[in-house]
């Protein structure tokens, strides 16, 4: 009876601690609830979240993470700015749309149309970091290439003449036009169809997609999952022959001419379509050593187009194939119009090289453009520059701010993926100084600034 007792008053005694633990761990988790809810002297409603050191409103400020998001002030970025979607950025305590605005360095909010002038510097910090604030496809800088020169500065090395300006702009720079006259006012227009940029984009000026989509044909298709196989999709990487990235640099080491530098001169035109026909000879004709072609008797004899001053893809294509081109050693490089030679420097007869079977191809077959290069090599394109483009150092290339300056031709010599976004690997002639040591990446499959819609190809005669 005894040893039953105790063993009642111990049984009891276990309850009674296991019902204070339990109190306590309750008392505890609720505690534990309370601070992570606790904002400033509020406790904020199941789901919200709180944002400490905002200099919109209250210093602590509860929030729907599903309507208004906390960032780091872009004039102040030791504290935040709680600011509704769409207006992703605060500038010393007060909420802009970084799509049409930026933050100045005076704390100001200024319009993005006003960033660039003619005068501005392509080293200017301020440019730079609204650049890199406002997208994150591609890294801006200051380029080696333009040190110590202006926007005005370098405009002329954008000079080929495109058949129209296009019109493919970034989606935030799509306004809201006639065709949608009845859009609500945070969503943008896209041809006659209104939609909210932060769930669609619109390529090509007039296809609608769901973000993260490119368009294939008459439907719209995610790169990570997909290929547009001469406008039919196909389950990644099984387009015939075509593989999820190439480099003619790789296939053909011997072949492809290096990066050029046009200097002053707006002779892009002529400048891309001689080292595309010097690397296509190399190629097709097995020549086992690179080919460099004379840009600058395209420039001097040339007389359908505009020497420095600029030039039509069409034209170029007609030249080489009716005239032809020595090589740069006879014919040196200046930079000026100069005067059509009829011998080479060295006093030695002309040898000119002719393209055949020049053609411009059709950039809504980006299966086809593929194939071409991966069969014979590197093909010039043509493309608008805006100014933000003068400050591209790495990354996918995608316009984002900026005026037009003009066109400007180039070599496009491969092809790649990196995340969810196709690009163009392209060789520049502004010298190794700009870009990837001379190259660049832009936007593949989308048109970005008219890039598809001026692309030439011919072959070695």
């Amino acid at each position: 009876m005894k040893y039953t007792t105790y063993i009642i008053a111990i049984v009891v005694a276990l309850a009674i601690l296991v019902t204070t633990l339990d109190a306590l761990r309750v008392k505890i988790i609720k505690r534990g609830r309370r601070v992570e809810a606790t904002c400033g002297n509020q406790t904020c409603p199941t789901g919200d979240s709180c944002c400490l050191n905002n200099l919109v409103g209250p210093a602590s400020a509860c929030y729907n993470p599903t309507t208004h998001a906390c960032k780091p002030d872009t004039y102040k970025p030791t504290s935040n700015s709680l600011c509704a979607i769409g207006h992703f950025a605060g500038c010393n305590g007060k909420c802009y749309d970084s799509n049409a605005y930026y933050c100045s360095s005076s704390g100001q909010i200024v319009k993005l149309d006003t960033l660039f002038n003619s005068t501005s510097s392509l080293s200017d910090t301020t440019i730079i970091k609204t650049l890199n604030s406002i997208q994150a496809s591609w890294v801006a800088g200051a380029n080696p290439s333009f040190a110590g020169k202006t926007l005005n500065d370098v405009k002329v090395l954008a000079a080929t003449f495109l058949p129209s300006q296009p019109v493919v702009r970034k989606v935030h720079e799509t306004k809201n036009i006639q065709a949608c006259p009845a859009c609500p006012s945070a969503d943008k227009c896209c041809a006659s169809t209104c939609y909210n940029p932060l769930t669609h984009v619109c390529l090509g000026g007039f296809f609608l997609c769901p973000l993260g989509h490119l368009r294939c044909g008459y439907g719209c298709y995610l790169p990570n999952a997909y290929d547009c196989c001469n406008d039919v999709l196909k389950p990644k990487g099984t387009c015939p022959g075509i593989p999820t990235s190439f480099n003619a640099l790789n296939k053909w080491p011997g072949c492809i001419n290096p990066i050029g530098n046009q200097g002053g001169c707006g002779s892009c035109w002529a400048f891309s379509a001689a080292q595309v026909l010097g690397d296509r000879y190399c190629i097709n004709k097995n020549l086992g050593a690179v080919l460099s072609l004379s840009p600058q008797y395209q420039v001097s004899c040339d007389t359908a187009n505009s020497g420095c001053s600029g030039g039509y893809l069409d034209k170029t294509w007609s030249f080489l194939s009716t005239k032809g081109d020595p090589t740069s050693t006879c014919v040196p490089y200046s930079g000026t119009n100069g005067v059509c030679p009829t011998k080479c420097a060295n006093n030695s007869p002309l040898v000119l090289y002719k393209a055949t079977g020049a053609l411009q191809l059709n950039g809504n077959n980006i299966p086809s453009i593929q194939n071409e290069i991966l069969q014979y090599g590197p093909i010039q394109a043509a493309f608008a520059v805006y100014q933000d483009f003068f400050y591209y150092t790495s990354g996918v290339y995608k316009h984002s701010s900026g005026s037009y300056v003009g066109g400007h031709a180039v070599r496009v010599v491969g092809w790649g993926v990196t995340g969810n976004q196709p690009y163009w690997i392209v060789a520049n002639q502004w010298g190794t100084g700009f870009g990837i040591n001379g190259f660049f990446w832009i936007s593949r499959g989308n048109n970005e600034v008219g890039f598809e819609s001026s692309m030439w190809k011919a072959l070695p005669a």
